[in-house]
């Protein structure tokens, strides 16, 4: 029986709108949306027609994200993701009203600051540990490692570097390509695929300048230029799952908890901060579009260097003297 105008159901809508978008959006961004309609949105929302959907039912489901929507039922997904999430259910009900169906006013969503992570960083010890590790690897991926340690990339990024993104020449790094794993779409029926794309926000493309010591270190491992790094072949990059497990196993030597790769990224922002470099360049080596995002999300003061501070403040001011 076809829908009435007001009964049409989310998960109807859901088809309707990833179909519509497919052929609008790059193939990964279509696997994000994909995965929260099916991982996050319908379960919750189930046979929930569009024009029941209000705010408050909104507000409930950002609450619950935050608070426990990890699919291993391990805590909360972050403000990003959800925000994510949102803006899907949003595109949905525009998408419902312009075909013609009844949808609500849904007005301000809230996401409460509280839920904004601090995330963590190697502190000099565990960093120099790492590097000790790494450095007696055999493995040419322990590179990687170093690389990431003393720029910031992303460890999709590091996984696509290719030799001739390193200009020896320039001392510099070119990033503008960066691994993905997604689904696959395709007809091969595999669940999902590598591929190497550009990143998709413009200021992700970047030059990198690489210190003298970074610089002499790469060169013991120089390779063809059309090799990509962490594999030494020029047709297949490192999978960053696989890699992700490599960093694993030198955590374990070094005596440190399992974390993301991403914290060598927040180790080697907060370590600029530390050496009073300028904060708009590190903000343009991150690949973000403004100093503000740099500040807010990784770089964060150690308890150390809270005491630092306090210590130059009332030397400078000559306090209680």
């Amino acid at each position: 029986m076809k829908c009435k105008k007001d009964d049409i159901l989310l998960c109807d809508i859901s088809k309707l709108w990833l179909k519509d978008i497919s052929s609008k959006i790059s193939e990964t961004t279509y696997a994000l949306y994909f995965s929260n309609v099916e991982n996050h949105i319908l379960p919750y929302f189930q046979n929930k027609k569009m024009v029941e959907i209000d705010r408050e039912m909104i507000q409930t489901f950002i609450n619950q994200k935050l608070e426990n929507g990890r699919l291993d039922h391990k805590g909360g997904l972050s403000v990003t993701t959800v925000k994510g999430l949102y803006h899907n259910i949003k595109d949905m009900l525009q998408y419902a009203k312009m075909l013609g169906y009844k949808v609500q006013d849904i007005g301000k969503i809230q996401f409460s600051q509280s839920q904004y992570k601090e995330f963590a960083i190697l502190n000099k010890e565990q960093q120099k540990c790492l590097e000790q590790v790494v450095k007696n690897d055999g493995n040419i991926q322990k590179i990687g490692i170093i690389i990431c340690l003393y720029t910031g990339i992303r460890i999709g990024e590091v996984c696509a570097l290719k030799w001739e993104d390193v200009q020896f020449e320039n001392a510099v790094l070119h990033i503008y390509k960066t691994v993905y794993r997604t689904k696959d779409f395709s007809k091969n029926n595999r669940k999902t695929k590598l591929i190497v794309k550009e990143p998709k926000s413009k200021h992700s493309v970047r030059y990198i300048p690489l210190g003298s010591t970074l610089l002499e270190y790469l060169k013991k491992y120089r390779q063809e230029d059309s090799c990509f790094v962490l594999t030494g072949n020029n047709e297949k990059p490192l999978d960053p799952r696989t890699y992700q497990n490599q960093f694993y196993s030198y955590l374990k030597k070094c005596n440190i908890k399992r974390v993301k790769f991403h914290i060598l990224r927040h180790t080697f922002a907060t370590r600029w901060i530390e050496n009073n470099c300028d904060v708009k360049s590190l903000s343009e080596i991150l690949g973000h579009s403004s100093v503000t995002i740099t500040m807010n999300t990784y770089v964060h003061s150690n308890f150390e260097l809270k005491q630092e501070g306090m210590k130059k403040l009332e030397e400078n001011q000559e306090f209680l003297s």
